[in-house]
């Protein structure tokens, strides 16, 4: 099957998705709205989950590219940290892909159905990419500690974004100000601070 086929089935997958969800399109809606067959679909993905997986990826890309070429990060580094976590919680909430990540026990069914692809996409990472360049840059110019390693504080950042999807739980009138406090505490832990505790 062709590489236009393939754009076709994508395109055509991105819009029934945004319109239905994922749970509401199925794989005969997306192959009937690409005018393939069904088994034309399986010749290209072993099931709807990988296609959307891969849709997903692609768009949480997109809106790391456009923080980072956006986002300046200016003097203080908890200021740029919670701006940055405030623009990813605000995709992950409207973005009607993103949104996904939000229904954990579907988010965990498509990630099981995927496991072992080429997608790259790991369970409770968003904005991997991102946050490691930051992080890595960050330690090469001596702002950042060097004695964490960087995917450990990418789990510190990650827990922001899941501590968002319990909100209710934790209180809903301390949101947004918990996430704010929770990053300013998380990026102060990983700077590089003098003898008077200055950053």
């Amino acid at each position: 099957m062709d590489d236009k086929t393939k754009k076709l089935i994508y395109k055509k997958a991105v819009t029934l998705f945004k319109k239905n969800g994922f749970k509401k399109t199925g794989v005969a809606q997306i192959a009937e709205s690409a005018g393939i067959a069904v088994g034309s679909f399986y010749k290209l993905y072993p099931a709807k989950e990988h296609l959307f997986l891969e849709i997903f990826a692609d768009v949480n890309l997109k809106y790391e590219k456009n923080i980072i070429e956006t986002e300046t990060q200016g003097k203080d580094p908890e200021d740029y940290i919670i701006r940055i976590i405030r623009r990813l919680l605000d995709a992950l909430t409207s973005d009607p892909i993103l949104k996904i990540w939000s229904d954990r026990e579907q988010w965990h069914k498509i990630i099981g159905k995927c496991r072992g692809s080429s997608i790259g996409l790991q369970e409770d990472q968003i904005s991997k990419t991102m946050f490691v360049s930051i992080i890595k840059n960050w330690q090469q110019q001596g702002i950042a500690r060097t004695d964490m390693e960087p995917d450990f504080i990418l789990a510190m950042f990650d827990s922001l974004l899941l501590a968002h999807l319990y909100r209710e739980d934790i209180g809903a009138q301390h949101f947004p100000a918990l996430i704010d406090t929770m990053a300013r505490f998380i990026t102060r832990g990983i700077l590089v601070h003098d003898k008077r505790g200055r950053s």
